[in-house]
């Protein structure tokens, strides 16, 4: 097997760091430039094993108080460690006699040196998991009943129970803060025991001709019929996505919406790479209201098949663009073929200075004029949507732009005067706007309910309640507000934006009662979670506990950020995690 990429294990032994020592700006600002990737890792327990730390890590907790904070610092202790007792052990060769002759370079370096072949001839050897490519082949079946586009909940569902998800990993003990398990005693030099193998759920994709070729034929196949679109208006798109038209997407936003196959998290979507997961976010808590509605009692199964994934997924897809389109219309862009250009269209590619990217220039919109047609439309462009390697992704932000309208989506960004007129986040990224704009139907930068007047500066939020959630890392260190149309939306499902990275918390049991539990002043409630960058390989249950007339819960630097978003929902909230490692 080939060895580990070292990469990914720096930059979590970074970000760990920055996160126990409190480096927030400097976290936010090492994540803009070091984006997390597909290899990234989030639990403490892989970090120590591919370390080999794990000894050492035990023997740091018996510190107490004394304890080093991170990973970072135990392997650096122990490195110090290890070169101290080198130079014990060979004192001559550390410091030459005054009688003898000044030493070469070489032997000066000769203990150093020694120090390093010893850690190179014992250190852990980083084996990657084995993993067996995860594959869709969707294509879209025959549409299910259009949902009532007015409804404003979920079907209530009765006798629910507990929810119980198949393939869970196996209970560990519960912790009082994040630390490596004991899970063997391995001296520090050992090679450390390979993480079991599973299922990949994001392949590397290499975003050939070929791929896309495939991801048109299916389209065109049995896509919806619909008018090319004009050149002017694919430069326009591009100029409010990026600020110029001479722009194009990055490999991270070409991939489709195809589904999760590990055992247990078959609802959910996959990411490849960092980038759009605000946008896949935003799909998949639409997409789980549908699943949630039409799930038995107790919440989701633990399995799904294909053709209820894909049913959910185009219901969902409706959902957010009929919504865009203020109820009255909605747009579905699809790529059905290479387009040929005619002599004029050569002229306004060039004359409005659009960059070709085998997508944009290809799309083909279909205008529709009731929900009914906007979710035929969505179904029939839903096989070249699921394309692992398609353009599902950049698909569905052109039709929820198209939807809204390109000059409405315009005014959104400039309500506030002085904002960048782009609805692209840095570092390609998804920005708050685009995450409105999916999960309202309006790309308003702000969070807060309705409109704020600061002395004539007219700040525009939310303007009613969302079908699904929001909460924020950003609201728990005081600089952003979310308002009750977000924190309480019509479903129990929160979309998550935590460290430059959105991912999904929602409330598996929809029954009436555990819908009431979430609104009590105190209780305790099942939330699952779900991370489609992070190759899960189970679902992660946890347990959320509050009391409103309890006071506040102590937080210090090693409180898990997610936990410190839950509490923006509900204050003085305790988190347990049964027995799943913390997310970092």
């Amino acid at each position: 097997m080939p060895p580990l990429n070292t990469g990914p294990i720096a930059d979590a032994l970074v970000r760990e760091f920055l996160t126990r020592h409190g480096l927030t700006s400097t976290l936010a600002a090492f994540d803009q430039e070091r984006p997390r990737g597909t290899d990234g890792i989030s639990s403490r327990t892989e970090l120590g094993k591919l370390l080999g730390l794990e000894r050492a890590l035990r023997k740091n907790k018996e510190r107490g108080d004394a304890a080093l904070k991170t990973c970072l610092e135990v392997a650096a202790d122990f490195l110090n460690q290890k070169a101290v007792a080198a130079r014990a052990a060979k004192p001559e060769e550390a410091a030459p006699t005054p009688s003898s002759q000044g030493p070469g370079p070489a032997e000066v370096a000769r203990p150093v040196a020694a120090v390093e072949k010893e850690i190179l001839a014992t250190g852990p050897s980083l084996v990657a998991p084995s993993h067996t490519p995860a594959r869709s082949t969707a294509q879209a079946d025959s549409p299910p009943e259009s949902p009532d586009a007015s409804s404003s909940s979920l079907p209530v569902q009765e006798g629910s129970q507990q929810r119980r998800w198949g393939g869970a990993r196996a209970a560990a003990p519960p912790t009082d803060e994040l630390e490596v398990e004991d899970l063997d005693d391995l001296s520090i030099g050992a090679q450390p025991s390979v993480p079991a193998a599973r299922p990949a759920t994001a392949p590397q994709a290499s975003h050939s001709l070929a791929a896309r070729t495939a991801a048109r034929a299916g389209a065109a196949a049995g896509g919806p019929r619909g008018k090319s679109i004009e050149i002017q208006e694919a430069a326009a798109l591009k100029k409010l996505i990026f600020g110029s038209a001479k722009s194009k997407f990055n490999s991270a936003w070409m991939q489709g919406l195809y589904q999760n196959t590990t055992p247990g998290l078959g609802f959910g979507i996959v990411q490849t790479a960092g980038g759009p997961c605000g946008l896949i976010a935003s799909v998949q808590a639409f997409m789980l209201r549908h699943l949630l509605a039409d799930s038995s009692p107790g919440g989701l199964s633990a399995e799904h098949s294909r053709e209820a994934y894909e049913q959910a997924l185009a219901r969902g897809l409706a959902d957010i663009l009929w919504q865009a389109g203020g109820e009255r219309g909605a747009a579905v862009a699809l790529v059905s073929g290479k387009r040929r250009f005619t002599p004029e269209e050569e002229d306004a590619v060039r004359a409005s200075k659009l960059a070709l990217d085998d997508v944009t220039e290809d799309v083909t919109v279909v205008r529709t004029s009731s929900y009914a047609e906007t979710l035929a439309a969505v179904q029939g462009a839903l096989k070249g949507w699921l394309a692992e390697e398609g353009s599902g992704v950049v698909m569905t932000l052109y039709s929820a732009i198209l939807s809204r309208g390109i000059e409405k989506v315009h005014f959104d960004l400039e309500a506030v005067e002085g904002c960048d007129v782009k609805i692209m986040g840095a570092h390609n990224y998804c920005s708050q706007e685009m995450v409105n704009l999916l999960l309202v139907g309006r790309a308003v930068p702000n969070v807060f309910d309705g409109v704020k007047d600061l002395d004539g500066l007219v700040l525009t939020g939310i303007h009613a309640q969302g079908s699904v959630g929001l909460v924020t890392l950003f609201e728990h260190y005081k600089s952003m507000e979310v308002g009750e149309h977000l924190k309480r939306p019509k479903a129990p499902i929160w979309v998550v934006c935590s460290e430059s990275h959105f991912t999904i918390l929602f409330l598996n049991d929809v029954s009436q009662a555990s819908r009431e539990a979430t609104e009590a002043a105190e209780g305790q409630m099942h939330l699952a979670y779900y991370d489609q960058l992070s190759k899960q390989d189970a679902p992660i249950k946890l347990s959320v506990s509050w009391d409103a007339r309890g006071g506040a819960v102590p937080e210090d630097n090693l409180t898990p950020p997610l936990e410190h978003c839950i509490r923006t929902r509900w204050p003085g909230a305790t988190v347990d995690w049964n027995g799943t490692d913390p997310i970092l």
